[in-house]
């Protein structure tokens, strides 16, 4: 049985009771993804099934929940993405603040892990503006100067542009500094 596709479920009394039950906490699914990364399955869906996930969603109590009984922070999907990449995808801040906070060995936050393309959760929060992200990911000691397989640093993505973009990267520059080149 996929228990993950039950986790995903997003009822936090079905997630509590299998957890209860016994119900491996890290076990993944077809597409790679573990029920810290999942949250909802919508098989009934008439378009390709959606998918939320616990990291976007910010469900800080399932979380909290999952790590308590041993869910792997650092589970990689098929796109080499672990849950910290998608908080800060969608500006989870919450959510990058449970994962920080849960960082004790032998299940520490890889704050520089990238994905399949080099992005490391710090890239994808300045891609999407998401400056308070941001600077919880610097201070936690996210690297600002990875390159990513483009070539970019992180404060160095061309994001959502405008104004809001720009907005980011002065918001990161007055919190944290300039980067040292």
């Amino acid at each position: 049985m996929d228990t993950s596709s039950h986790f995903s479920a997003g009822h936090d009394e079905i997630v509590q009771e299998l957890v209860g039950a016994g119900a491996d906490v890290n076990r993944k699914n077809g597409k790679g993804i573990s029920p810290l990364y999942a949250d909802l399955f919508q098989p009934d869906s008439p378009l390709t099934p959606s998918r939320h996930y616990a990291a976007s969603k910010s469900r800080i109590d399932i979380g909290r929940l999952l790590i308590s009984r041993g869910a792997d922070i650092n589970a990689k999907d098929k796109a080499n993405q672990v849950p910290l990449h998608r908080a800060a995808t969608t500006g989870s801040l919450g959510f990058i603040r449970l994962l920080l906070e849960s960082s004790v060995p032998p299940n520490k936050t890889r704050l520089n892990n990238a994905d399949r393309i080099g992005n490391t959760a710090l890239h994808l929060a300045m891609d999407s503006a998401h400056a308070e992200v941001a600077v919880a990911l610097i201070n936690a000691g996210a690297d600002r100067s990875k390159l990513n397989l483009d070539g970019e640093a992180p404060e160095d993505v061309e994001g959502v542009g405008g104004s809001e973009q720009r907005r980011a990267k002065q918001y990161v520059i007055e919190s944290c500094g300039n980067r040292d080149p």
